[in-house]
């Protein structure tokens, strides 16, 4: 019996040699394929068993494909997007946690500039693009 497990781990392992495996985005469509099975519980919400049974499908497809170069594009697609989601969210964090000391003006360029409160009328100097600001703080 214990051969048996061995070698079924052996083969495991050599099925999945040169395949993708698991990545950042196959872990979020599992999740999310968990969350849609667990919400189609709810009244009215039966069409999620299906959405979430097609991202399960999908996530073990992506998990064996051997198309490595298009999987990674798809990773790559994944973490880019979720970093400026992350990167917006902690911003907003550190505004409020600092809002007491600091105040965040937004240039023209989209660059956040932080300065201290309570100085009045200060020239503000954005350093991506050199603009400069006239505001009340």
């Amino acid at each position: 019996m214990r051969n048996f497990f061995q070698n079924l781990g052996y083969r495991f392992a050599t099925f999945m040699y040169g395949r993708n495996g698991i990545d950042a985005f196959g872990k979020f469509l599992v999740i999310a394929a968990l969350i849609c099975t667990l919400l189609s519980n709810l009244p009215f919400l039966d069409v999620l068993y299906l959405v979430g049974t097609a991202l399960m499908i999908y996530a073990l497809f992506r998990c064996s494909s051997k198309n490595l170069y298009k999987r990674q594009q798809e990773n790559m697609k994944y973490i880019s997007a979720s970093q400026k989601f992350k990167s917006y969210f902690a911003l907003r964090k550190k505004m409020w946690q600092e809002r007491n000391t600091h105040r965040y003006f937004k240039c023209s360029c989209g660059t956040h500039l932080r300065v201290p409160k309570g100085k009045g009328k200060i020239k503000i100097h954005c350093s991506k693009c050199g603009k400069d600001m006239i505001k009340n703080t």
